[in-house]
């Protein structure tokens, strides 16, 4: 969504995997906050993050990015999480 390299995982198999950083839904946060904080951690453009918050509203969540590495998956949930986001990651 930012326009960043994907760093990625290769299993033996040929299937990619990555840490993903997801956003959930929240009752508190409004898509103009939601912009906001996408743009600081993210450097994600206005625009794409209302798209980001829209897809969170209409399915309750959205992929930020996806790292080969768990302690930067790890850094932006923090960051997300330090501006009252509800954030997570997973392997997948």
């Amino acid at each position: 969504m930012s326009g960043r390299k994907r760093d990625v995982r290769r299993r033996d198999s040929g299937v990619t995997r990555a840490w993903a950083v997801l956003l959930h839904d929240d009752d508190i946060n409004t898509v103009e906050g939601v912009c906001y904080v996408l743009y600081e951690v993210f450097g994600i453009p206005v625009e794409n993050g209302a798209h980001a918050a829209a897809e969170v509203s209409s399915t309750g969540s959205a992929v930020l990015g996806q790292y080969e590495s768990q302690e930067q998956a790890e850094s932006f949930v923090a960051q997300l999480q330090l501006y009252g986001l509800c954030a997570t990651m997973k392997w997948v």
